[in-house]
């Protein structure tokens, strides 16, 4: 997550609108295998992570379609977290969810099967699963921005997300991310990207040893 405040700007894309402030607190999630959180302060001059379990706060759905999807996923799981929905896995639970709220019987049931039939069109239910993913995702990355006022920017990482840059860039991720009633015009000052960057891990760690050792020199 140290990586960051380093990524260039080839390295990242930039979804909607806002301008970072300098030193400003920084979200980072990712989803993949798990859902990845953390938050990134500068303190004393040094870059700090602030690792947490946000993965797994409890899902809140923003439309009567994700409602009735939570229903469902709570009928199963019992307590619905977001990682449930976003991550790899959380797609496929996404899809079995819309087929059994569509009556139908579910036809894939890998991550990379669904979404490869989405950005294919070759089915409407796992269409409509990419779809709500990145609105979940977006609404998820607003709070994040608001619970520690993340005015320095929320950054996507993680392996689920580049599959399908394109599909994403025209989603509807930061509508979502800005829809919070009162506080929309505050979200909309508020940069949001994604990463590109082949190793984000490895520039991470060399950001920590560097760090470490002009400490120690100090």
């Amino acid at each position: 997550m140290l990586a960051v405040p380093f990524v260039n700007e080839n390295e990242k894309i930039q979804i909607g609108n806002g301008e970072p402030q300098t030193d400003g607190v920084t979200a980072v999630f990712g989803p993949g295998t798990g859902l990845g959180v953390s938050h990134i302060v500068k303190y004393e001059g040094k870059w700090v992570s602030l690792d947490g379990e946000g993965g797994h706060v409890s899902f809140a759905p923003n439309t009567r379609e994700q409602t009735d999807i939570l229903l469902l996923l709570q009928a199963q799981f019992g307590h619905v977290s977001a990682e449930r929905i976003l991550s790899g896995q959380g797609l496929v639970n996404l899809y079995h969810s819309l087929c059994r709220l569509e009556g139908k019987q579910p036809e894939f049931h890998e991550p990379k099967q669904v979404s490869q039939a989405a950005l294919e069109d070759n089915c409407d239910l796992a269409l409509r699963s990419l779809t709500v993913f990145c609105q979940v995702m977006g609404g998820f990355a607003g709070n994040l921005a608001l619970n520690l006022a993340c005015t320095g920017g929320v950054y996507i990482a993680g392996g689920v997300v580049p599959r399908f840059v394109d599909f994403f860039k025209a989603s509807e991720f930061r509508s979502f991310f800005e829809a919070k009633g009162r506080f929309n015009n505050y979200l909309s000052s508020i940069p949001t990207y994604l990463i590109t960057h082949d190793n984000p891990g490895l520039l991470g760690a060399s950001v920590y040893l560097r760090q470490e050792l002009k400490t120690m020199n100090n």
